[in-house]
């Protein structure tokens, strides 16, 4: 008896910090995980996002594999057809799929965190942060996404450069002492804080790097460090001004989350009163965002249904 051979689906979350693979068959079973560097190819460069999928597929073991539809969801890109389309060409040139497909990493955040629903809203808050839903039609709305340099509040980025400033204000004599200081005098190698300069604009760091540093922010803010809970209650508030409209445009009460930042439990609990006065609550996601790019995968070539649904969820229980 031959042996059944079953589709391959490949699914990519290539975020600001880390780029998550997965590969499952027809049925949603999980064939491979594998994780890789960072994704967004404005920060790193094309080759940069090219090296860090390449390290998440041989992690998972896929680097030979060829799939029927392959759905990469990528930090910085995939909004528009013109910077989808620059993607998917590179693309072509060395992963192997019948059909690949190329979006914003934060919409198959969104697909995963739904589900089964039609409609809904997720925050999302790792290196860069945004708020967004899809309606009934499948059309995207959106508040924030900006990048670094216009503004992402509630992200791993802007709470790590607002207490950086908060430190630098010490320094100069124009605010509090917080462990802040010296945790960031320690994690960054500086002498003194007139170091900095070079640090920043002398020496090249991706984005990832500073947003490393909201890790800290979070553990002196749940230990009761006055100021650094100044800082994430101030990125919250920022960012939960956005669920509303976006609410409203798609219709739906729906709200979940994506996002590393969201491992804190502090600023989780914090986004919840936040929504409360809203009159919305946070749901747990589906799936994560890996997952929200297999469904979309899949769905390619056939429906995606509850029991395909229910194997993902199994199957990606303890992938982030």
């Amino acid at each position: 008896m031959r042996r059944k051979m079953w589709m391959k689906f490949l699914g990519v979350d290539a975020g600001g910090t880390k780029t998550r693979l997965a590969v499952c068959n027809e049925k949603g079973k999980i064939l491979a995980v594998g994780t890789g560097g960072p994704g967004n190819h404005y920060d790193v460069g094309m080759e940069g996002f090219k090296e860090s999928l390449l390290k998440a597929m041989k992690d998972a073991g896929v680097e030979d594999w060829h799939f029927e539809s392959a759905f990469l969801g990528v930090a910085g890109g995939g909004f528009s057809e013109r910077s989808a389309g620059k993607i998917h060409e590179f693309l072509r040139n060395f992963l192997k799929a019948d059909e690949i497909s190329v979006i914003n990493d934060c919409v198959v955040a969104l697909r995963g965190a739904l589900g089964m629903r039609k409609k809904g809203v997720i925050i999302v808050a790792g290196t860069g942060s945004m708020v967004i839903g899809v309606d009934e039609e499948g059309k995207i709305h959106r508040v924030g996404g900006w990048g670094h340099l216009l503004g992402d509040p509630g992200s791993a980025y802007d709470i790590s450069l607002d207490a950086l400033k908060m430190v630098m204000k010490y320094w100069e004599g124009r605010e509090r002492w917080t462990p802040l200081v010296e945790e960031f005098k320690r994690q960054m190698g500086l002498g003194d804080f007139s170091d900095v300069l070079r640090y920043f604009y002398s020496e090249k760091h991706p984005k990832s790097h500073l947003a490393s540093f909201a890790k800290m922010v979070m553990k002196h803010a749940e230990e009761g460090d006055e100021i650094s809970r100044e800082i994430v209650l101030k990125n919250v508030k920022e960012l939960v001004e956005g669920v509303e409209p976006v609410c409203r445009k798609v219709n739906s009460d729906f709200v979940s989350y994506s996002g590393g930042v969201f491992k804190s439990e502090h600023f989780r609990k914090l986004v919840e009163e936040e929504l409360k006065k809203q009159g919305y609550e946070l749901s747990k996601p589906e799936l994560p965002p890996v997952g929200g790019a297999l469904m979309l995968a899949i769905s390619k070539l056939k429906v995606v249904n509850e029991k395909i649904l229910e194997n993902l969820k199994m199957d990606l229980m303890n992938v982030d």
